[in-house]
């Protein structure tokens, strides 16, 4: 990563890549969100400011989880990209993206996990956007990722600016 060669302050790099890319992804993911409400019909947009909310703070979670796997897992960019996506698969399996009952499941025997897996966390928000009338503990499911993007994001600066090069 040659970021750690810059003169510039390693947090405001990281922070304007970090932004830029949730930029984009959530560009990407309204135009998802468009078509389901547009083309298929599906409500939506019912609640429009608290899915923009939704969308932005998971998009913002997902690339700040991002880098935080890319400094923790070693390797060549390919073994990062297995590794992370091996990270992302078991926590979607847990989510019960895969078999729906996963979630019931760890409800009953193990609930703290269904409170701080990440996947867990956003399916809720939107599942309680566009299925329910009451958001309940929406705002908390926001404060949870909140504080998460901003650990990760500085957890991730202090590591970039405790990395050097031996070959320069």
């Amino acid at each position: 990563m040659r970021i750690a060669l810059s003169p510039e302050s390693k947090f405001k790099l990281i922070a304007c890549n970090f932004f830029a890319a949730l930029l984009v992804n959530s560009l990407i993911t309204m135009g998802h969100l468009a078509i389901i409400e547009y083309v298929f019909g599906m409500s939506v947009f019912a609640k429009t400011g608290l899915i923009l909310v939704a969308v932005i703070l998971s998009n913002a979670f997902s690339i700040a989880m991002g880098i935080i796997l890319a400094f923790f897992f070693k390797g060549n960019v390919e073994t990062k990209i297995n590794k992370s996506l091996g990270t992302v698969m078991v926590m979607e399996f847990l989510s019960g993206e895969f078999i729906a009952d996963i979630p019931g499941t760890i409800e009953r025997y193990c609930p703290i996990v269904n409170r701080v897996l990440p996947s867990t966390v956003i399916k809720m928000i939107f599942y309680r956007l566009t299925a329910w009338e009451e958001v309940g503990d929406l705002y908390i499911n926001f404060a949870k990722l909140a504080i998460a993007v901003v650990i990760m994001l500085v957890v991730s600066a202090m590591l970039l600016r405790s990395e050097s090069y031996e070959s320069v």
